[in-house]
């Protein structure tokens, strides 16, 4: 291949890269700015019906201000507008992002096509003879890149070693679905568990500074999400093998070792390993639909546990542990999206129940639940700027 369009190849292949990443960043960003939208239009729907001198109390960071219905109106119209105003940057900026990318690949393409129309004209060598270079020359760069992966593995054992963990968590999870692949279904289950708390673990080590018995540095370690789901693996350690309990975990482990095996790929620089960066790519664009479904296996995990102690399949404390679980995910400062499937759920609940078609008795029963849920809910109050910010 040609020095100055291996060049170009290449600098697209990381452009691509880094462009991929900034999308499904700002699709992340622009989906809560919506949802963050979603609610300000739901208080103002509630407020609208009140008189104009009731004093309400409006949520400011982890206080409560109470403000006329006028004042808080106004607020709530600025919120909007201003969320309105940053989603349309960020459509602006995928645009953008979008478009760069289609001016490279067609740069490229030209590229490409003059360098055809130059070797057509000098023909100087044989075909055979190019083929054979070519040949050797991927030869050479194959024996390169894997020097490269040795060092970069030497240089990243940390990471190397939380790749192999995730791996061997998507192994034994396809062992336990289909068993002729492991052999003993039961065993791979429990060791999907034990390779994701490994992997938990040696991202909690990561993560935190060195260990001092303080209050302040447990209650640091309380707030990682990787001590979640070490947690999470020792709660479901001794309990009944459930498919639904280890979806979450497979999902997180899909989700990071894709992005650290493009990693791995760019150290070996082999582009013909179109395969491999395909399933990449198709990962990283359902990045928002995989930690939403991870939400929701987490949401839905809480009523199984209940139902596993009915069936003498779990310990009475198991849906203890896990509701701490699960309010330490609710409050996650890096992962909204248990928060926001909640939201979303007590709205389609909401809906659900003010039907005009729902029985009086059914919308009872869901206004107690989902009245009953609420009180439960940590008493969380996040900033949507702050939490743009986190992310």
């Amino acid at each position: 291949m040609d020095l100055e369009l291996k060049k170009a190849f290449t600098e697209m292949q990381m452009n691509k890269i880094e462009s991929t990443k900034k999308i499904r960043l700002l699709d992340m960003k622009t989906d809560s700015l919506k949802v963050s939208k979603q609610r300000v239009e739901v208080t103002n729907r509630h407020i609208a019906g009140l008189a104009p001198d009731t004093r309400v109390y409006a949520s400011v960071g982890r206080m409560y201000v109470l403000n006329d219905v006028p004042t808080l109106t106004e607020q709530l119209k600025t919120n909007q507008a201003s969320y309105e105003e940053m989603i349309a940057q960020c459509e602006k900026n995928k645009d953008f992002l979008i478009k760069n990318l289609k001016e490279q690949e067609e740069s490229l393409r030209e590229l490409v096509q003059q360098k055809k129309a130059e070797t057509t004209e000098t023909n100087g060598k044989p075909a055979e003879y190019d083929q054979q270079q070519q040949r050797d020359q991927r030869s050479q760069q194959r024996e390169t890149g894997f020097v490269a992966l040795k060092a970069h593995v030497l240089a990243n054992k940390l990471e190397t070693t939380q790749w192999v963990s995730r791996v061997l968590s998507i192994y034994f999870a396809l062992g336990y679905v289909l068993p002729f692949l492991y052999g003993n279904p039961v065993n791979a289950y429990y060791k999907v568990l034990m390779a994701n708390a490994a992997t938990s673990a040696i991202r909690l080590h990561q993560r935190l500074p060195p260990f001092q018995f303080s209050r302040a540095y447990l209650q640091q370690t309380i707030l990682e999400d990787s001590f979640h789901y070490l947690l999470f693996s020792l709660i479901f350690l001794y309990v009944y093998p459930m498919l639904l309990i280890i979806l979450p975990v497979v999902l997180f482990s899909v989700l990071h070792s894709t992005s650290y095996s493009l990693t791995l790929l760019d150290t070996l620089g082999q582009n013909s390993w179109w395969g491999a960066r395909l399933l990449i790519s198709v990962v990283e664009f359902q990045t928002r639909n995989i930690l939403r479904l991870a939400a929701f296996c987490e949401i839905f995990i809480m009523p199984l546990t209940v139902l596993l102690v009915f069936l003498g399949k779990a310990g009475i404390m198991t849906p203890l542990v896990y509701y701490q679980f699960l309010v330490m995910r609710y409050s996650s400062r890096r992962n909204p999206y248990t928060r926001n499937v909640f939201y979303e759920l007590r709205l389609m609940a909401d809906n659900f129940a003010n039907g005009t078609s729902t029985p009086p008795v059914l919308r009872k029963a869901l206004h107690a639940a989902i009245g009953f849920i609420s009180r439960l809910a940590p008493p969380t109050q996040v900033q949507p700027q702050q939490q743009q910010q986190q992310q």
